[in-house]
């Protein structure tokens, strides 16, 4: 499915992912200063689920929603556009691995868990 690869292309170009914000279980980011998406861990009884929402700016929008607001209206229910792909749907490992992949980079670039980490065994 065209979305793993999509995600695959964001894991291996990290350094373009921009502007994280933490929403309980999920993370709200820009890649490549453009792209509005966000990753939500659904914990499961056996196996968690991950979504990616991507955001696309509306075609009659003069000025696009930053991903602030995005994020905001979604935490109050004001409605935003978007397309859902999810590890349930999809279905494989791949897809599983890809998201989760993501997921815990996203959770490193907000609470910094690979430098406190390399600190501890002092590397």
């Amino acid at each position: 499915m065209k979305i793993v690869l999509v995600l695959n292309t964001i894991i291996a170009q990290r350094e373009k992912i921009s502007n994280v914000i933490p929403e309980e279980n999920e993370f709200y980011f820009l890649y490549d200063n453009k792209y509005k998406w966000s990753i939500k861990k659904i914990l499961g009884d056996w196996d968690d689920e991950f979504i990616v929402d991507f955001f696309p700016d509306a075609k009659n929008e003069i000025i696009p929603d930053t991903i602030d607001q995005i994020a905001s209206n979604r935490k109050w229910g004001i409605k935003v556009n978007y397309a859902r792909y999810s590890t349930k749907e999809i279905g494989t490992k791949e897809a599983y691995e890809t998201f989760k992949d993501l997921y815990d980079i996203l959770f490193n670039v907000v609470y910094g868990i690979d430098d406190i980490f390399n600190d501890i065994i002092d590397i």
